[in-house]
């Protein structure tokens, strides 16, 4: 790589404040400081989309999400959710995501490896509000199913989701992996939603509106191994897709 570029990548970002590929960005740096590797990245860990306002300036928005900044050529590579390639960014997608409800850890429903997602009419959750990307999902798999989800609160605060969850307060819907730590922790515990389940793929995005280049190709190159063997390795709960269905 040339030591002149400065190239930005996400290579890990925060699902409802937490990671959704664990160690993605430590993984990545460590092999990016291999011997004979040279130059610079610089690597985000950001929301889906997050709302920022300024009550004395009398405004209210939402931050560029890294969709908006791949569109833009403001960044290289982003690892982002159910999307396919646009003109403006490709779209490789390694792994596929099942979604588990998660709750107290010794709550009947979050017991068993698994929960069937008739269930989950019956119990109060707590969501991220839309537009963020996990909400959108969740209500199109809920229309599509035909299950009716009894979503009792909605909190744009990721780290009170997991809070409520673990006091009993309410269940949540998250990623296996945004909600490993608190279970080893003892804190919460999980259990894959089944039938049918609720998945998403992860897709390793690179921006089309930015010249090509030796070094964002080697950076790309370095995402996806380092993805596919944390998920290979179980570190990330995924299920590596095959060449032939990516």
């Amino acid at each position: 790589m040339s030591r002149s570029g400065r190239h930005e990548c996400v290579c890990r970002w925060y699902d409802e404040g937490r990671p959704t590929i664990p160690s993605m960005a430590t993984n990545l740096i460590r092999a990016f400081v291999q011997p004979g590797t040279e130059g610079q990245a610089h690597v985000c860990e950001m929301a889906s989309r997050e709302h920022v306002c300024s009550p004395s300036a009398g405004w209210a928005g939402l931050i560029a999400t890294p969709a908006d900044r791949l569109r833009e050529g403001r960044m290289d590579i982003a690892v982002l959710f159910n999307v396919s390639g646009t003109e403006d960014y490709s779209a490789e997608p390694p792994a596929t995501e099942r979604l588990h409800l998660v709750g107290h850890p010794r709550d009947m429903a979050t017991l068993g490896p698994t929960v069937a997602a008739r269930e989950l009419r019956d119990l109060p959750l707590v969501l991220t509000p839309l537009p963020h990307g996990l909400r959108l999902l969740l209500d199109r798999w809920s229309n599509d199913a035909g299950i009716a989800l009894n979503t009792r609160f909605e909190l744009n605060a990721p780290s009170a989701l997991m809070r409520m969850a673990g006091e009993g307060i309410c269940y949540t819907i998250v990623s296996r992996a945004a909600a490993q730590d608190e279970v080893r922790a003892g804190r919460l515990a999980t259990s894959e939603i089944i039938d049918p389940p609720i998945e998403r793929l992860a897709c390793l995005c690179e921006s089309r509106r930015r010249p090509s280049d030796p070094a964002r190709a080697a950076v790309l190159d370095l995402a996806r191994a380092t993805a596919l063997r944390l998920a290979s390795e179980g570190i990330w709960p995924a299920t590596v897709r095959s060449r032939e269905s990516r």
